[in-house]
Parts: C-alpha cells; structure tokens; sequence
C-alpha cells in the first residue's frame, strides 16, 4: 500500500474549530486572556510565542486536559468546553513519545483502537495503513528501544491519527529531535496533514517551523494573540512592534517620523504606522543592502558571516549595530567604510520608548 492510498483510507472532512472569549485563570494568573481564535476546516494552524504566552494552554483547553474558567471551545459549532477528554475527537501528539516499551510498534499504535474495543482483524489494518502513511510500514515488529527518535515520533503520529480524529494536535513535537531530522519530519507532517486534510493546531516556540509549515500563524503574547495571518503576511506586515520583534531577525533603529514618512539611516521611507516624532524603526537584515562607500560612508563593516547561499555583515552606523543581509559573492572586510540603502517598502515603526524603559 502506498502512503497515498494509505491517506485516502484514514482521511475524513474537515473540522472546525473555535475559541470564543476563552479564559484560563490559574490564581491571580491569567494564562488564557479572553482568547478569540477561529480555525477552518482543514486547516493547518501554528500557535507561536514566548514561554508562557498560553500556546500550550490553549492547546491543552482543546484536548480537554484543562478546564476553561470561561468562554467556549468549539468543534463544528459545538461546545465541547465540558466534555471530556476521551470523547473529544482529538488526536494528540507531544514532545515526549510517550511510547509503551513493552509494546511492539504495531501495538503501540493500536491502543486506542483496542480501548474503544475495535476487532483485532480492523486494528490490525487501520495500524498498518497509519504505519504506511508515516513510512513506518516494514518496522511493526520493532520495539521503541530499537528506533531512531525520528521514527519513534513517526510512531507518535501514526497512533495519533489512526483513530481518524476531527483534530490533531500537536505540542512542540520536534523539540527532542536533532536539526536535521526536526527538518525532515516537519516536512512530512505537512505533507500527511495536507494529504489527509485534517484540522491541525500546531504549538511551537521555533519560527522557522510556524513559519515553514502553517497556513497561518498566531503569533501569542500574554494570553491574547497578538496578529494571526500568513507566514508572509506575518513576515512581511506586521501588525505590532511586537511582532515584528519576534517573528525573524528585525534592526531596532531610532528615526523621526511624519506624516506617514520616517527618516532613518539617511533615507525617506513611508510607514503605515501612526507615531509622530522620535520613533523606533524595525527593519530586516535582507531590506539593508550593503554597497562600497562614496565618500566616508555611513558606517564600518565591524563582523561579516558566511551562511551558504548569502552573508550576514554587521555594520556600525554612529555605534549603532546594524545588520544586514547580502548575496554570498559580495565580501566586506572588517574595517571597510560601507553605504547602507533600505529596500524596505513600508517600515514598522513605535513611539521611541522613554529613557527609563529603554
């Protein structure tokens, strides 16, 4: 059986899923602020944000492994937020691979299909095409302490999706891997998800992989989401400072602003943003173009990195660090007076903050 003929046996329509004012106290603690979050129908949705943001919370509201104080969570339109957990729906798969030792790997697999009682004729063959569909299918026989922590994850997901779930969620999941196989198994849980058309809520502190797989990102902070919308969009426009601080790399530089222009680094920029006056600017590495000096030059070449396909060179401009990011060919030495240009077409600003707060 082919892992396309196995997709087909294990997929179902869609499922809505809605968080409507949602709030998780913990004390005097909030870890869920009125949370409002929609997400389609096989759809592929990344929570992102900093320790203890509430992505995890948020996650774990759904599954139904805590208790929401207030607000609705739900499915299909309907409120699941008392429900519990075994009658949920949900395919779940998380850091650790939580797998049963004992076990073989088929059986691993069939579990939750031998807890809901299924025969051993269909366990058996709902665990086979879930094993085929992660890549998994010659290996039935092994024992966890015989795989690799990539297959063992593999594992993971193949007993998570072999129940058929209108759900599947996933907490940090390739947090325990190394580089490379976190690259690979990435990929190829957005190939299943995209195969099998299940509504996935992915939780993540690595941008690279919100970024990488989702079709759209949350990006959390305190409780609430702070943006939602597409990898670009979130790249590209961000609708906070916050955001733009921390979804990629971003150069935090002072410039005066007015009437929807910002001066910085020598150039006239627009900016949608509304401050007036003395303004922190944030720009990408890839929209500063390092270019010879005419002249003195704006600032000094002060470090230049190789990263393959282009280099990253940090320019001192007043003792200001700027960043930039360029094409591998072109080479600065350390010392070299360089003329920075902006390609940026809009620039993100904020009110410059207080001397105190800085």
């Amino acid at each position: 059986m082919t892992s396309m003929s196995a997709a087909s046996a294990l997929a179902r329509p869609g499922t809505a899923v809605e968080f409507a004012s949602v709030v998780k106290q913990y004390g005097e603690h909030r870890a869920l602020d009125e949370l409002e979050l929609n997400i389609e129908p096989g759809e592929f949705v990344a929570l992102l944000g900093p320790s203890g943001c509430g992505k995890t919370t948020a996650l774990r509201a759904l599954a139904g492994l805590e208790t929401v104080s207030s607000g609705t969570v739900s499915v299909d339109g309907n409120d699941i937020s008392r429900i519990p957990v075994n009658r949920r729906d949900m395919g779940m798969v998380f850091q650790s691979y939580s797998l049963f030792p004992h076990m073989t790997v088929t059986d691993n697999v069939e579990f939750g299909l031998r807890m809901r009682r299924i025969q051993v004729t269909e366990r058996r063959r709902l665990a086979a095409e879930s094993l085929e569909l992660v890549g998994l299918g010659a290996l039935g026989g092994r024992f966890a302490h015989q795989l690799s922590g990539g297959q063992q994850q593999r594992v993971a997901l193949a007993r998570a999706l072999v129940t058929r779930p209108g759900v599947l969620l996933l907490d940090e999941p390739l947090s325990a891997l190394d580089a490379k196989v976190r690259v690979q198994l990435r990929d190829e849980i957005r190939r299943i998800q995209q195969e099998l058309g299940i509504t996935t809520l992915f939780v993540t502190h690595d941008q690279d992989e919100a970024l990488a797989v989702a079709d759209r990102v949350a990006v959390m902070r305190a409780g609430r989401i702070e943006q939602i919308g597409t990898p670009e969009q979130l790249y590209s426009q961000p609708a906070t400072t916050f955001v733009a601080d921390f979804v990629g790399q971003s150069n935090q530089l002072e410039g005066i602003a007015s009437e929807g222009v910002v001066q910085v680094l020598g150039q006239r920029l627009p900016t949608r943003d509304p401050a007036e006056g003395h303004v922190l600017c944030f720009l990408r590495p890839e929209d500063i173009t390092v270019r010879p000096a005419n002249g003195s030059g704006l600032g000094t070449v002060a470090s230049s990195s190789f990263h393959g396909s282009f280099r990253r060179t940090t320019v001192l401009v007043e003792g200001r660090a700027v960043v930039t990011q360029h094409p591998a060919s072109q080479s600065y030495g350390v010392g070299t007076d360089v003329d920075l240009v902006v390609s940026a077409t809009e620039v993100t600003v904020s009110a410059f903050p207080a001397p105190n707060a800085r």
